[in-house]
């Protein structure tokens, strides 16, 4: 019985050789590609969290008058009012709005389509279920605002 030649052996490790060598080029281009883009994502999000911010300046449950048994709408509110301490503006689309962590309906009414830097607006959080009154609502509830790059600020809703 005879073996491969030489020449056959030959080209034979060379086909695998290459063969390993653009498997290898393939599989750390896909890799360093994907470092880059996931790298390149998390810096724009840290200098989007740098150059945005904001504080909450208050947070208050004004119903106006005094809260019925059941109320809804602005007439039971709690008035949010937010600063833009950043160096860019902010879409009020970008901000949202949770009441121990439920995510709450608001009224941007009076609030520009750019929310600029150095400006306070007001935001209106309203009692969409009418299921509570100004001292079940305010004991003790937490205010937890997010922004654009995954920003948030929290606070005590105070009566």
């Amino acid at each position: 019985m005879k073996g491969v030649s030489a020449v056959v052996a030959t080209i034979l490790i060379l086909l695998i050789t290459v063969a390993l060598a653009a498997s290898a080029y393939v599989w750390f281009n896909t890799v360093f590609q994907q470092t880059t883009t996931t790298g390149s994502q998390q810096t724009q999000k840290v200098g989007q969290q740098i150059t945005t911010q904001f504080s909450i300046a208050s947070a208050v449950y004004s119903p106006t008058p005094a809260p019925p048994a059941s109320c809804t709408g602005d007439a039971c509110a709690t008035l949010v009012y937010l600063q833009n301490t950043g160096s860019q503006d902010i879409t009020p689309s970008e901000v949202s709005f949770f009441v121990d962590n439920i995510k709450a309906a608001t009224t941007t009414t009076g609030v520009p389509a750019t929310f600029k830097v150095g400006e306070t607006q007001l935001w209106k959080i309203q009692n969409a279920t009418g299921d509570y009154d100004s001292k079940q609502f305010c004991t003790g509830k937490t205010l937890k605002v997010t922004g654009p790059g995954g920003l948030a600020q929290t606070t005590t809703i105070s009566c």
